[in-house]
């Protein structure tokens, strides 16, 4: 097998590919964990192809704001630890890098997806079986917002 096609198989069992699906709408998070001019659509948890590796979690974040925001961290029910990722080309490979912090203009949005910014699930119960779970996305400055992201599979996603 050349190299090429097993770094590729390496790197879709890592980021798992985005399903063949129109966009959710977005939807304005209200309450106490709503930080205010921020909404999130098309949360998903892709499930990892192998046990033992990280899952990816995908969604698009707006920031309707007149100020900028900054996402620092992201908790994801039912996992150890969530690492905020950039895939970029280097050298003619695709490499992943961990990233401090996601910038989010002001009235802008950013989308954590396969091949681009994303964040890598790390420690998911191998028995991990829901249809949705709760993610926290927590900004530079406390805030805090908290959304129901779907469950999918490598499976599902690639279809």
């Amino acid at each position: 097998m050349g190299t090429s096609l097993v770094i590729g198989l390496a790197m879709l069992a890592a980021c798992d590919r985005a399903p063949e699906q129109p966009p959710q709408e977005q939807s304005a998070i209200e309450g106490p964990d709503g930080r205010e001019g921020i909404s999130v659509g098309d949360a998903r948890l892709v499930l990892p192809l192998v046990e033992g590796r990280p899952g990816a979690l995908y969604l698009t974040v707006a920031n309707d704001g007149a100020s900028a925001a900054e996402l620092a961290a992201i908790y994801v029910e039912g996992a150890e630890r969530v690492e905020l990722h950039e895939s970029r080309m280097e050298g003619g490979a695709m490499a992943m890098a961990a990233v401090d912090a996601i910038p989010l203009p002001a009235a802008g949005s950013v989308v954590l997806e396969q091949g681009g910014l994303h964040a890598m699930v790390f420690g998911l119960a191998p028995d991990f079986d829901a249809d949705s779970t709760e993610i926290t996305l927590i900004f530079a400055d406390g805030d805090k917002t908290s959304i129901e992201a779907r469950v999918t599979t490598v499976a599902e996603a690639s279809n």
